[in-house]
Formats: structure tokens, C-alpha cells, sequence
């Protein structure tokens, strides 16, 4: 079987599960037996990018002549049998569904986040969840607003962008959600039949045995106003709990401010940027995994993570994260300081979940590489059903 996949890797600066997933897919459908090609498009390229390239850069997401050309003769040459999908934005375009659509190829994407009707992809506004422009045809709210990257010219693009391929995204074969959470937002608020969305949660290879917990709290990942920095910090301040640290690893926006925090208080630490297997070695050291998210969350790979590594975590209870987190694997509260700060206090002063509990919910949920196996049974089922469909009913 042959598969493309085809990615635009969002910018290394802001570590993403994402990029992971897409990056584990092409390694282990290529170890399962499939034939794979990869299109992929780096944001960190834009800055290197010439003068034409970057005049280009508004209508792109529209439609990108370069890759839709480039993924054309792909299609015409080598024929892939499954075209699958992540993030075509900002670079790639959701223009080359059709021509996949046209080439007869299956077309698969799997959701990570809610840009089909979001043109920011987040549901978040101003510090708070917002579905202003859900069952809207046009996203007039995100232009007002300037919800993508903060521009309303750029938003208008996005915008445009979502009401050109809405009849493109409604062509793809199977939309393979990372959580019940985005299968319900992709049947419940993007109108797809529930027979073309899958759930497939992230995984990992098994890393073993968990080691006995260590210490204080990790927050691991992006730091901006969605993930809760700032919810973090006000809890924090207020819990204070007695003989244990807080350690912050991660950059974005909101950096200024865990700095002054580590600054003026001594149980905190930040890290900075850190690469993966520093935040791993950090997650044995420490006795609880924070995700203080005020936005919804899908899939994210830092709980996955923790769950490998038998430590707890302490969720907001938004998004997924409702149906990830439970007494067994840890603790949700609501997203407010005072919640978060109650929540702090239970997890370090109360009964914790033990590595073994938590351990065996990431065996029996998220271990190993299932996940290709699972990958090709589902483009094995399209085609059939594709060839099926193509040689119609038997005479009678």
C-alpha cells in the first residue's frame, strides 16, 4: 500500500504533539510494511523565504500553486493508494484534497484541533472559550476580532480560507479523531457523519516500568494565555504547599511572567526551553504532572506521557481532559485559581494515585504502536469499500 502524508510542521520554537504524532505515523507505517512518501512544509522556513515567496504568503492558505503543483505530479507519478493528512496551514493550502479527491487516492485527516470552524483553531478569545462563529458560513466574528495571530487581515484570509475547502473537507473519506472530544466537536458542531470519524488517541512505545515517584509538581509545554500560565502562577502563589517545588518548563508569550514568579518565589524553577528527554528525566523526578488548560484540550502528548511514566496529573476540566482524567490517574478541577489552588493543596498533601494505577491506564489505553496497525486496517476498509462502491451491485 502506498501512503502520503502530507504535513505543515509548525514552528520548533513551540514544541508540538502534533508534529510527534505525524513523525511517529511515518516511522511506524513504514515498519508495518506500507510504502510512504512524505510532503511536509516547515513554518520555520518562512523567515528564509525570498521576496516573491513572502508576498505570497497572505493567499497561501487559500491556495498554494507551488504545493498543490508539487503534490500533483506525486499524484500523477507514484499513484498513493491513501493520501492522509494533518495540518495543511499555513504554507500547503487545503487545496490539494480535491486534486487527491480527482486522482482517486482515499483521503484521510486526522484532527488535532477545531480549525475547520475556527479560524484561530482553538475555540479561545480573549482569555475565555468562545464559538462565536460555529454554524457560521462565513467567520465574520474571527475577522472583527482579528482572532488569527492577532491580525484581522490575516483572519479575513483564514476565514476565507475555511468557506472556500468546506465543500473539500466535506470530500474526505475518514476523519480520524484523537479524542472522543474531537469526534463529537467534528460530528456535533462540523455536521460529519458519524460513520466518517474514528477515534484514535496519541500513543507512545512503552518506556517500562515506572520509577518510584520523586517529588513536587512538573508544567510542561507552551506558555500562553490558553494552557493557563497565568491560572498556574495564581494558584500556585495561593497553595504554596509546604516542602514541595514547582517546576515550569516550556516558552512562549507568557515567559515574562513565570520568570518574575520564579524570581520572587523560591519553590519555583524555570527551565526554559528544554528538549524532550529533559522533560522526561524532569517528569520521573518529580510526584505530579499540572495541565492547567483554560482552553479546550484534545489529545495533549504531555499527559500521555505522564500516564508512561506512571505519574498523576492534576487537569482542568476542559476539553478532553474530562474524559482522560479520573480518581485513578489523578485529579480535575475547575479553571480558576481557587480551584486550582484547592487541587494543589489535595495532590500534595493528600493520597496520590499510585505509579501502578497509572501505569496501567496508559497500557491499556495509549502503549505501544498500535496505532500504524490500526492505521492500515482503516485505509484496507476505504478501499474495499471504495472498489466496492466503483464495480457496483451483481446481476441478478
Amino acid at each position: 500500500m502506498r501512503v502520503l502524508l502530507v504535513h505543515n510542521r509548525y514552528r520548533s520554537a513551540l514544541p508540538s504533539g502534533e508534529n510527534q504524532v505525524v513523525e511517529r505515523d511515518e516511522s511506524s507505517l513504514r515498519e508495518e510494511g506500507a510504502e510512504v512518501r512524505s510532503y511536509v512544509r516547515e513554518s520555520d522556513a518562512i523567515p528564509s523565504f525570498g521576496s516573491l515567496e513572502k508576498a505570497a504568503l497572505p493567499i497561501r492558505p487559500i491556495h498554494s500553486f507551488s504545493d498543490t503543483r508539487a503534490i500533483d505530479r506525486i499524484l500523477a507519478s507514484w499513484r498513493p493508494d491513501v493520501v492522509h493528512f494533518h495540518n495543511p496551514y499555513p504554507l500547503i493550502s487545503p487545496a490539494f484534497i480535491r486534486r487527491a479527491q480527482r486522482a482517486g487516492a482515499v483521503v484521510v485527516q486526522t484532527v488535532h484541533n477545531y480549525r475547520h470552524v475556527c479560524p484561530n483553531g482553538l475555540y479561545f478569545r480573549d482569555g475565555a472559550i468562545c464559538r462565536d462563529c460555529t454554524d457560521r458560513r462565513v467567520a465574520w466574528p474571527a475577522i472583527w476580532h482579528g482572532c488569527y495571530r492577532g491580525s484581522r487581515p490575516q483572519s479575513a484570509v483564514m476565514a476565507a480560507t475555511l468557506a472556500r475547502h468546506r465543500s473539500a473537507f466535506r470530500g474526505v473519506d475518514l476523519f480520524v479523531a484523537v479524542s472522543e472530544f474531537t469526534a463529537r466537536f467534528l460530528v456535533d458542531d462540523l455536521g460529519v457523519d458519524p460513520d466518517r470519524v474514528a477515534v484514535r488517541p496519541n500513543s507512545l512505545p512503552d518506556p517500562g516500568p515506572a520509577t518510584p515517584p520523586g517529588s513536587g509538581f512538573l508544567c510542561a509545554g507552551r506558555l500562553e494565555p490558553i494552557k493557563g500560565t497565568a491560572l498556574l502562577a495564581d494558584a500556585w502563589t495561593r497553595a504554596q504547599p509546604a516542602g514541595h517545588r514547582l517546576v515550569i518548563a516550556g516558552d512562549g508569550p507568557d515567559r515574562q511572567r513565570i520568570e518574575d514568579l520564579a524570581a520572587r518565589d523560591p519553590s519555583v524553577t524555570y527551565l526554559g526551553v528544554v528538549d524532550r528527554a529533559e522533560v522526561l528525566r524532569r517528569m520521573d523526578a518529580c510526584c505530579v504532572v499540572v495541565v492547567p488548560s483554560v482552553g479546550y484540550e484534545n489529545m495533549p502528548m504531555v499527559v500521555v506521557e505522564a500516564f508512561s511514566r506512571g505519574r498523576p496529573v492534576l487537569a482542568t476540566g476542559h476539553g478532553a481532559m474530562a474524559d482522560l482524567i479520573d480518581s485513578e490517574v489523578g485529579w480535575l478541577c475547575e479553571p480558576t485559581a481557587a480551584s486550582l489552588a484547592i487541587a494543589i493543596e489535595a495532590a500534595a498533601s493528600g493520597t496520590r494515585p499510585s505509579p501502578a494505577s497509572v501505569r496501567r491506564r496508559f497500557e491499556s489505553r495509549f502503549a505501544g504502536d498500535e496505532g500504524a496497525r490500526w492505521l492500515l486496517d482503516r485505509y484496507h476498509d476505504l478501499l474495499r469499500a471504495r472498489a466496492g462502491a466503483s464495480t457496483g451491485p451483481s446481476p441478478g
